[in-house]
């Protein structure tokens, strides 16, 4: 995942402008490639100068601008959609029931450490972390069991459930996306063909350091 940032700064606020190329995240995802524009805006706060949180500002795509967006908003989630095509992408399980490339598994990049420049040449340091990821997929018969019991390396946020042909989970990182590279993964049933209908990222963006 390649990052380009620009940022602008007024009196009262850094404006900032990353621009996330996405190529490969996913295990599932061929040689794709998306750019995603992603705008967030911090206020220096005499009330709260340790804040380090920026306010999202960009238009909010994926699993948070549809229907579960209170979900989000109630849970401080931002998401976007990665626009990798997987309405034709299929998983065929390897016939070993495990935390392998046999189940569900997702590959996951680690947390980004970025110097940003205002206009007027101040820097600040700014952390982007992927913390987690929303999906869905449909199987052929809706009496198989799904279930994300033991998972590896994620949790489950929010989920409908595990019996259905049509199947929709959000899961956040164990590390919050602080870490390093990680996986998440959670056993399937092997011999199983799950086809997959869309991925989208979750994230967000802080200072290592109150910006004041």
């Amino acid at each position: 995942m390649n990052i380009i940032v620009l940022i602008k700064q007024s009196r009262s606020a850094f404006l900032l402008l990353v621009l996330l190329v996405f190529g490969q995240l996913l295990w599932l995802a061929p040689a794709q490639a998306h750019v995603a524009h992603v705008t967030a805006e911090f206020t220096p706060n005499q009330n709260n100068p340790n804040n380090r949180t920026f306010t999202n500002t960009s238009p909010i795509t994926g699993v948070c601008g549809g229907a579960h967006r209170q979900w989000c908003i109630d849970n401080k989630i931002a998401s976007i959609a990665s626009g990798f095509s997987t309405a034709d992408a299929r998983k065929q399980g390897s016939g070993v029931v495990d935390h392998g490339r046999g189940s569900l598994y997702f590959g996951l990049p680690e947390q980004r450490s970025i110097t940003v420049v205002s206009d007027t040449g101040e820097t600040a340091e700014l952390f982007l972390r992927i913390t987690g990821f929303a999906f869905r997929y449909s199987q052929p018969d809706p009496n198989l069991f799904s279930s994300t019991r033991d998972l590896r390396g994620c949790r489950e946020l929010y989920g409908n459930l595990n019996y259905s042909d049509s199947i929709f989970r959000i899961l956040g990182r164990n590390d919050n996306g602080a870490g390093g590279r990680s996986s998440c993964a959670y056993e399937m049933l092997a011999a199983t063909e799950f086809s997959f209908v869309g991925t989208d990222i979750l994230y967000e963006l802080e200072t290592p350091e109150p910006l004041n």
